[in-house]
């Protein structure tokens, strides 16, 4: 568990902070997880996440560029106007659908951050969105963004008491260092499909969180899949 003075990491059975000496705090009693949520929860209103959508975007528009490309090709070669046009009609609506996803992606990445601010959230939603888009500074920032963001999380959900689903940490490290090696000639492709494979899994997770901090914020305390 987590010191509620501090946020260091402490035992389980221990009754005072090891950091800053402060007495761990036990609740005498168990109120429900939204009303737990309610004395925690900023101005910020969590949104529900809709992660077959975000992946239809990405993966069913990464899938349509692809048949698009091999469309031209085999037009080009055999000199067939209509399956190149096709082809490209194809290559251009994926375009705008993997922009979609991502533009969605980076607004759950926003929501995600600003559902757990507190004095311990070492980024805002904004810089978190923000920082990722600066040059170079990026591929540093994605470690603070992701893999920070979740380890704040279960921060936030032990330091809370709060029935939410915890992240695993291991698979949003792996995804900054995934980034970084895509860039990487050559390396790339082999990262190429560990990478896909890792995209799902996070999106996934995010999405269980947010949808999650979204029951309890409203209450629904039911024991459905958290994922809609």
């Amino acid at each position: 568990m987590f010191c509620q003075n501090c946020g260091q990491r402490i035992a389980a059975d221990s009754a005072f902070c090891i950091s800053c000496g402060k007495p761990t705090q036990v609740p005498s009693t168990r109120v429900s997880p939204a009303k737990e949520y309610a004395n925690v929860l900023t101005t910020y209103y969590v949104k529900r996440a809709n992660p077959a959508l975000l992946l239809t975007l990405l993966i069913g528009s990464s899938i349509l560029c692809v048949i698009g490309y091999i469309m031209v090709l085999i037009g080009s070669e055999n000199y067939e106007d209509s399956l190149t046009a096709a082809g490209v009609i194809l290559i251009i609506i994926s375009v705008i659908g993997i922009i979609c996803g991502v533009i969605l992606l980076w607004i759950y990445v926003y929501r995600m951050w600003a559902m757990i601010q507190n004095e311990f959230a070492r980024a805002t939603p904004g810089k978190a969105v923000g920082f990722m888009f600066i040059p170079f500074f990026g591929f540093y920032w994605a470690f603070q963004a992701i893999w920070g963001w979740a380890i704040d999380y279960n921060n936030f959900v032990e330091t809370n008491s709060l029935e939410a689903p915890r992240m695993t940490e291991g698979l949003f490290l792996a995804w900054p260092i995934l980034l970084i090696a895509s860039a990487v000639p050559c390396l790339g492709y082999i990262a190429a499909l560990p990478q896909f494979v890792i995209n799902i899994m996070v999106i996934i997770q995010i999405c269980k969180a947010i949808n999650a901090f979204y029951d309890l914020q409203f209450g629904l305390e039911n024991k459905s899949s958290y994922i809609r």
